[in-house]
């Protein structure tokens, strides 16, 4: 009974701790991430771009 109660009250105070806010955030990941979605934006910008170009290449060939 004693145990059942101990890992009770360890696991509220779990979850009525706030989380530790002071931890900083490195640089690396928001480098990644911007990174990540310029390549993604111009990969689409560019297949966007070759299929119009493919389609209306398509029409005019015709």
């Amino acid at each position: 009974m004693l145990i059942l109660l101990s890992s009770l009250a360890a696991y509220m105070d779990r979850l009525t701790t706030a989380p530790n806010t002071s931890q900083t955030f490195t640089t690396t990941t928001a480098v990644g991430a911007i990174f990540g979605g310029v390549f993604g934006a111009l990969t689409v910008i560019t297949l966007i771009v070759v299929g119009f170009i493919y389609i209306f290449s398509k029409k005019t060939a015709a």
